[in-house]
């Protein structure tokens, strides 16, 4: 704030003894004193009001802030759960449908296959000898 210097307060006290006079001296400076005491006293309430209500208006945005924030939360926690309960649940019950489904098939496909095993064929013989592709009776002659 202001500074003063040794240079200035002696310059201060000359013109001071000499617009007041060395007779009423002590009495100005009492009030001089007690008007600055009062003033300081003044401004630290202010300043310390100020802030009070600065806090106070802080701590409730802050406040205000953070229980949006744990509401939004604690909604999207719980309507996460449901859709993951529901998700599941069906999910579940999917898997069950076509388990159930896959389980008949192979069943169907078991029985098929052992349809065939149970009542073999009788004549399984070939009825005749295969002729070969490259029958090759003919003798080649040499050249001389």
């Amino acid at each position: 704030m202001l500074s003063f210097g040794w240079q200035e307060l002696i310059l201060v006290a000359f013109v001071l003894v000499l617009v007041v006079g060395p007779k009423d001296m002590p009495r100005v400076l009492r009030g001089l004193s007690n008007g600055m005491t009062r003033m300081r006293m003044l401004a630290n309430e202010f300043r310390s009001a100020m802030i009070d209500v600065a806090n106070q208006e802080e701590v409730r945005e802050a406040k205000q802030v953070l229980d949006d924030a744990l509401m939004d939360s604690t909604a999207e926690v719980t309507d996460m759960t449901k859709s993951a309960k529901s998700m599941g649940k069906q999910a579940l019950d999917g898997m069950g449908d076509d388990l159930s489904n896959t389980m008949g098939e192979m069943q169907n496909i078991g029985e098929a296959i052992k349809q065939p095993l149970a009542n073999p064929p009788r004549n399984t013989k070939p009825k005749s000898k295969p002729i070969p592709a490259n029958n090759t009776n003919t003798k080649t002659k040499k050249s001389a």
